[in-house]
């Protein structure tokens, strides 16, 4: 009997796909940390994007056009975006950590 048979073990499908999954992991992370840089393409747009169903936005802008608390708050950040629109959108070194 060869010691080949004699150690076999069985490997499951899980396992064989967590080795593969780390492996290409690890490789996009060595092309990345070797300086590989990737350009961020943003449209030009005369507005600011907002993340909202058309439902949501047609309450924020009934809030902000009529009266009451409703507008105060939807107002307040108007006012706070409008000090960004204009500006250029900067993204921090790689590398950092940047939620700090």
């Amino acid at each position: 009997m060869s010691i080949g048979k004699m150690y076999r073990m069985p490997v499951s499908r899980g396992l064989c796909f967590t080795v593969i999954a780390s492996v290409g992991y690890l490789v996009g992370a060595a092309a990345l940390a070797a300086g590989t840089e990737r350009k961020v393409v943003l449209p030009e747009r005369g507005h600011p994007s907002l993340a909202c169903t058309a439902e949501e936005l047609g309450r924020l802008r009934q809030a902000y056009r009529g009266p009451g608390p409703e507008r105060d708050i939807v107002a307040a950040r108007v006012k706070e975006a409008e000090r960004f629109v204009g500006k250029p959108i900067e993204f921090p070194p790689r590398g950092g950590q940047h939620n700090q």
